[in-house]
């Protein structure tokens, strides 16, 4: 299997938006591709700092899961209380986020 697993693809793109948009991700940005530039193991070590803090502020635990069965769920919105109807296949994938943070 080449690529990013479906757990490792939200992962990434959590990151990415920790960088591109929260206003402590965008002020830190710079700082990380000047860093980016010099390509040195020092660089990459303060790069990697820069990462794991993004990953520590934006923390989600995506879990994925395979249906062992057909079947339907109930979610409930936490804000609006609605609750959505989700139904699924045996050997359907499912990623689920845990949120670690309040969300706007």
């Amino acid at each position: 299997m080449h690529g990013l697993s479906e757990a490792h693809n939200v992962q990434f793109t959590e990151i990415l938006n920790f960088f591109l948009d929260t206003e402590e991700g965008q002020q830190a940005w710079p700082k990380v591709q000047k860093l980016a530039g010099l390509n040195n193991p020092e660089s990459n070590r303060q790069i990697k700092k820069y990462v794991m803090e993004a990953q520590r502020i934006t923390l989600n635990l995506p879990i994925v899961r395979v249906a062992q069965e057909s079947g339907t769920i109930e979610v409930k919105d936490s804000k609006t209380k609605a609750i959505t109807k989700f139904s699924f296949e045996k050997g359907e994938k499912f990623v689920l986020q845990l949120v670690s943070r309040l969300l706007p």
